[in-house]
């Protein structure tokens, strides 16, 4: 799960691609730098059952 993450580092073709910060960045961002490396996907917000925000990794 993204929010169990401080820092994310992303790495593509074997070097640092991003530096993610879940917490913080926008969704936008998280969404563009996952898309580089697992191809076209969508961060979509779902509600776990004790009521809290999560994001769900969906490919698209």
């Amino acid at each position: 799960m993204l929010d169990w993450c401080d820092t994310l580092i992303v790495l593509q073709n074997g070097q640092v691609g991003a530096m993610l910060y879940p917490r913080t960045d926008p969704v936008e961002a998280l969404q563009s730098a996952l898309a580089a490396v697992y191809g076209p996907l969508e961060l979509v917000p779902v509600t776990d059952r004790t009521g809290r925000v999560r994001l769900a990794l969906l490919p698209l």
